[in-house]
């Protein structure tokens, strides 16, 4: 796939596909290019270096505030790498990251056109992943949740929100990215208060809900 300099050009002035195929969990994804950047999209949302890319900088800018360790980053649903490269290249360019996704076929978009320079792809579903970890009893000091089909994030059970407390390092952080309605959203928060979660929310972009823990 390439883009010729007329082809840039008009992407400033409104996006242009360049690539469509059918993911594995049954949603389109696109290749687009807008103001000269290259964007992973889904048919109706941003996955990745769009919109997605001004959610994760926020709120990893957030995290580290808050004194956020990026020595050891989760990243499950990965897109294109929105959050590996900006933690690289920002925060932590030793960071190890492991990145999941279910899609395999975003993962070989990934490869191929966006960001996986020192980092750990794995194909698996992102709950099995996380019940193998904790077999393991390994820790990360960074975990972000970020689990899309389209505009859909899960309704997470309170089981699978310990869990991925249960795989926080001593003193981890951990973000959950949601476009959840506004009741659907205060569910989440009770789950999160009946498992004793301290947590802050993070909503500057229009559209995201984020949870910072």
């Amino acid at each position: 796939m390439e883009s010729t300099w007329f082809t840039k050009f008009r992407s400033y002035l409104w996006p242009i596909v360049l690539y469509k195929t059918q993911g594995n969990l049954n949603h389109d994804l696109e290749l687009t290019l807008y103001r000269g950047n290259l964007l992973l999209d889904a048919d109706r949302v941003n996955y990745s270096f769009g919109t997605l890319h001004k959610v994760m900088r926020g709120a990893i800018q957030q995290i580290q505030m808050s004194g956020g360790d990026f020595s050891r980053v989760l990243i499950l649903g990965y897109g294109g790498g929105s959050a590996a490269k900006i933690i690289h290249e920002e925060f932590n360019a030793n960071a190890q990251i492991v990145g999941v996704d279910a899609d395999e076929k975003v993962i070989d978009l990934a490869s191929k056109y966006f960001y996986v320079n020192g980092v750990e792809l794995v194909h698996d579903d992102a709950f099995e992943f996380v019940n193998q970890v904790r077999q393991t009893g390994d820790t990360y000091s960074l975990l972000i949740v970020d689990l899309f089909i389209n505009e859909h994030s899960p309704n997470y059970h309170v089981t699978q929100l310990d869990a991925f407390r249960s795989i926080l390092a001593e003193h981890g952080k951990m973000i959950i990215n949601t476009m959840l309605d506004s009741l659907e959203f205060k569910d989440l928060e009770s789950k999160l208060r009946e498992l004793k979660i301290s947590y802050t929310t993070w909503d500057k972009v229009e559209g995201n809900r984020v949870i910072l823990i």
